[in-house]
């Protein structure tokens, strides 16, 4: 059981996100879903996998600055393994928490959870799918 002294800042995440990427609270979105490779994950979220490109969390903005922004139709994921899940954070867009995605991505049984948030508000908090 966790003490209330154990447990991390509540917005430690967040302030992590913003610390490497200044415009976090423009918009968020990031899905999880189950028993995926991270190569699966990817492909069913519709990425390019001939684009890719090694990065970490600490690099999550970069290109995102003047004219090195992409376009409005180009959003950029960057998925990693969390244990018997995958994590895909959408950087600009939030595809990765509306239908049809979540559907694909459980589409095979699994389970695939997502949330994201819009400066303007638009967008539904909290999404899921479980299709067995």
């Amino acid at each position: 059981m966790f003490d209330r002294m154990d447990m991390p800042n509540p917005t430690h995440l967040y302030d992590l996100l913003e610390s490497r990427w200044e415009n976090v609270a423009d918009g968020f979105a990031a899905v999880w879903a189950e028993g995926l490779t991270v190569e699966e994950t990817a492909r069913r979220l519709g990425a390019d996998l001939g684009s890719a490109t090694a990065l970490t969390l600490e690099d999550i903005g970069l290109g995102f600055e003047g004219d090195e922004m992409p376009g409005d139709e180009d959003g950029i994921i960057l998925v990693g393994p969390w244990d018997a899940w995958t994590l895909a954070v959408q950087i600009q867009w939030m595809d990765v928490t509306e239908e049809p995605r979540l559907s694909e991505l459980s589409r095979d049984g699994g389970r695939a959870i997502a949330i994201g948030w819009h400066g303007d508000g638009r967008r539904p908090p909290l999404g899921h799918a479980n299709l067995n």
